[in-house]
């Protein structure tokens, strides 16, 4: 309830602006932040409403700016910004329209104390070489780029002129980026600082962009770069010899794990690395068991899409007796010994996702015994179609602190799994029932929604039984939603959503997309 009154009062405060007195002088800094965020969510910038705004949350003393989700962004709204006289040290911007490159990249030149800068979605904007040499802040630590099409080498190198401390960077579906951006930027990291490289669907860089770690990131503790098919493993290897502190790689659908430079790797110990991530690579069954002596301190291992032999697999998992996470999403050959091997040497396990259709997962029983069960946090189990009645009643009755749970494809899922989950599982932050064809009644997840309060995703995809009322719930009660996918719900009208967008008090994204759906 005090969650619920305080949301009601930024809500009241949010639509009131011209009609509070004094406001500008005793609303806080961290109160004009929130405030802007929900007016771009809910887009309230509009002409009418600028000029409230701006008198009432515009101030030196903004260091934080988060605009999401909003088409009312423009180059004034930016210019007005400027003249306030605020210095931030944070700014996110995401999905938003309304503002040309050049009305960005001269806000982005007058704030030269920014620390993180995301730019994300931002496709729409065209090219623009002025853009080059307009982010010049020297204290830049974060740089985060999400399908930014005006994004060129040029203008990324011209960041590095300036922000010699880069920590994090993460580059996603950025098209016209090379190896010769992202080495020019490497170059430049004089300070030596970068920890985390994060690149998603970036299909032309090659070992060029890895090679460059050595010499210009030694610091480097987390390398992920899932589908960089052009990546050699060669390159991969000379990243963990030179790069001493790495913890966390992740190189899933990036090349095969085969060959002599593989044998070089799995014939060394790399004792600093914590998380591996190999899925959906061609790896042979015989060479997967010599992972363990390679990598002893594994505590997350990802492999989903691999082939797996018993055999090889339970030798495996003896050396890995300390994972804490461990993901074998769609492996080929999985049965139903593979989940006995699972519960018999996997005692410290706080994260399972495992997805084959031959599963019943009775061999994961052991697993979900009062005592081993309080650790887990997070299941996933998906296409699993024959798992029985009593694998989920013990899931459901013993894992009390699961904040994750992922049901797909699940045959024996109903109703009654649903008001089961709603009575016992009051942490959950997600929750998914794609595929699962026998929850019928709109009621049980209308009760799911009202036990539990925390929930920050859910995946209802293909069940007809959501309706505008199960909407209509979420919005009053669900106060930190975040994602909500409803693909194949055909009976939710646009009505709901406006009302599910509005009260929402987060970045939310809806994905309902279907051929048919009501829109009244």
């Amino acid at each position: 309830m005090v969650r619920k009154l305080y949301d009601l009062c930024i809500l009241a405060i949010e639509l009131n602006l011209k009609h509070i007195p004094k406001l500008r002088i005793n609303l806080p800094g961290y109160l004009r932040e929130l405030l802007l965020h929900r007016l771009a969510l809910h887009n309230h910038l509009s002409p009418p409403h600028k000029p409230y705004v701006t008198y009432n949350l515009f101030s030196d003393s903004l260091k934080h700016i988060n605009f999401s989700y909003c088409t009312q962004i423009t180059d004034d709204l930016f210019c007005l910004l400027n003249d306030c006289g605020c210095k931030l040290t944070s700014f996110c911007l995401n999905t938003s329209l309304g503002f040309s490159v050049e009305g960005l990249a001269n806000f982005l030149l007058a704030q030269d104390e920014l620390e993180i800068l995301k730019l994300k979605r931002l496709h729409t904007l065209s090219l623009l070489d002025s853009f080059e040499g307009k982010i010049r802040s020297t204290r830049l630590s974060e740089l985060s780029f999400t399908y930014c099409d005006f994004m060129t080498d040029k203008i990324l190198c011209s960041i590095g002129l300036y922000s010699k401390g880069i920590t994090k960077l993460r580059l996603e579906r950025m098209k016209l980026i090379t190896d010769e951006g992202v080495v020019g930027l490497l170059k430049q990291q004089t300070e030596g600082k970068l920890i985390i490289f994060k690149v998603y669907r970036m299909f032309e860089l090659s070992g060029k962009t890895l090679d460059s770690f050595s010499e210009f990131s030694p610091k480097l503790e987390q390398l992920i770069i899932p589908n960089c098919t052009k990546v050699s493993l060669l390159s991969i290897y000379t990243v963990l010899s030179k790069c001493g502190n790495l913890k966390v790689l992740d190189i899933p659908i990036t090349t095969n794990l085969t060959g002599e430079t593989f044998g070089e790797i799995i014939s060394q110990k790399w004792n600093s690395l914590q998380q591996l991530n190999i899925s959906g690579n061609t790896i042979v069954p015989e060479t997967m068991a010599l992972l363990s002596v390679a990598f002893p301190n594994l505590k997350k291992f990802y492999f989903g899409g691999t082939e797996i032999n018993n055999s090889i697999f339970e030798q495996l998992l003896m050396n890995f007796n300390g994972l804490t996470t461990f993901d074998c999403m769609y492996c080929r050959n999985a049965d139903q010994k593979t989940s006995e091997l699972i519960s018999e040497y996997c005692h410290s396990l706080e994260t399972l996702a495992i997805g084959a259709w031959k599963l019943d997962g009775e061999g994961l029983l052991p697993l979900f015994e009062e005592n081993r069960a309080l650790k887990l946090t997070s299941i996933e189990l998906t296409g699993c179609k024959n798992t029985s009645p009593r694998v989920l009643n013990s899931l459901i009755g013993n894992c009390k602190n699961l904040e994750v749970l992922f049901l797909r494809g699940i045959n024996a899922v109903d109703d009654q799994t649903v008001y089961d989950i709603a009575n016992n599982l009051k942490q959950l932050k997600k929750i998914s029932f794609r595929g699962c064809t026998h929850i019928l009644l709109e009621e049980s997840l209308v009760e799911l929604i009202l036990e539990c309060r925390m929930l920050q995703m859910i995946g209802f995809p293909g069940l007809l039984c959501v309706r505008d009322r199960l909407i209509y719930v979420i919005a009053d009660n669900l106060f930190d939603l975040e994602v909500l996918y409803i693909d194949g719900c055909n009976y939710v009208s646009s009505h709901a959503l406006d009302y599910l967008r509005r009260k929402t008090t987060s970045t939310l994204y809806i994905e309902h997309k279907l051929v048919g759906a009501i829109h009244i």
